[in-house]
């Protein structure tokens, strides 16, 4: 994170650009903290230290049942977190959904089931307000 904010992100926001990427603050503080048992105020001083304190404006938490996900993923083996099985992805799943509810100002759940073009205008629909 040190380095991708320091190397991309920041001349990035210094040039007036926008910045879109997955897995920031929020994933940190959901898979380490709020779901792997690092107490959470530790994993809010350690993102900011390795982010200089750079945090998002605003973020688009893309959700989908887990059998959704489960058909998305089908195709291809499981990575780390996938494969420590449907009890912790349910406990990652309510954690994003709590912390989307929580801040509502902060982050925006966005309802990902539907073809891609569809999960598109949705998101597209919530950043519109931000562009005025």
């Amino acid at each position: 994170r040190a380095q991708l904010v320091s190397e991309v992100m920041r001349p990035a926001l210094a040039r007036g650009e926008w910045i879109i990427c997955d897995r920031f603050w929020l994933s940190t503080l959901v898979y380490q903290g709020l779901v792997g048992g690092v107490r959470p105020g530790m994993v809010g001083e350690l993102s900011a230290l390795a982010t200089g304190g750079l945090k998002p404006d605003r973020c688009f938490v893309v959700w989908v049942p887990l059998s959704v996900g489960a058909r998305r993923r089908s195709h291809r083996a499981a990575d780390r977190m996938e494969s420590k099985g449907d009890g912790f992805l349910r406990a990652v799943s309510a954690a994003y959904r709590r912390e989307a509810r929580r801040h509502p100002r902060l982050y925006t759940l966005v309802d990902g089931r539907g073809r891609v073009e569809e999960v598109e205008a949705r998101i597209w629909q919530a950043v519109e307000p931000l562009v005025r």
